[in-house]
């Protein structure tokens, strides 16, 4: 194995580190497709072909999975979020329960999307109560993914 076949897996090894590290942290379906392109590039780096057809062998295969995948991964991967302030003018809206609260914890819908929502109790801002469904409650604050709901009296 030649020196340049050498320099050129260590190249493809960090491109693929560097893909799947960039794409962990943005999260936006794009720098993944480099890590395919970067592991049949790595393949071929060990044969001595020239690295100019690596990079147009990387580049190829990183666009067909790009244009060819991203679609399809996109539509099943990515799911539509909500504006926070959107959510932030639901605080005082009144809403059911959908379904039986089990350790404080149950179920509400917010414009056809169901939240997981914490009961507060009335009395005291550290504890939760459980109530049945289809209780009335009305929505006093959202933390992270929860809302916090409080029963109507």
């Amino acid at each position: 194995m030649s020196d340049l076949a050498i320099i050129m897996m260590v190249i493809w090894g960090a491109t693929i580190i560097i893909a799947v590290l960039v794409e962990m942290y943005t999260c936006e379906i794009i720098s993944i497709w480099f890590a395919p392109g970067g592991i049949v590039a790595l393949v071929l780096a060990p044969f001595d072909i020239h690295p100019a057809i690596q990079v147009v062998v990387f580049l190829a295969v990183a666009a067909l999975g790009f244009f060819a995948f991203r679609p399809l991964a996109k539509k099943c991967l990515i799911k539509p979020t909500e504006d926070i302030h959107i959510t932030k003018t639901q605080i005082g809206n009144e809403v059911r329960l959908t379904e039986d609260s089990v350790d404080g914890k149950s179920t509400i819908l917010i414009n056809d999307v169901e939240w997981r929502a914490r009961i507060k109790c009335n009395q005291s801002d550290e504890h939760y109560t459980n109530l049945p469904k289809d209780t009335l409650v009305k929505i006093v604050a959202f933390e992270g993914n929860k809302v916090v709901v409080e029963e109507v009296i």
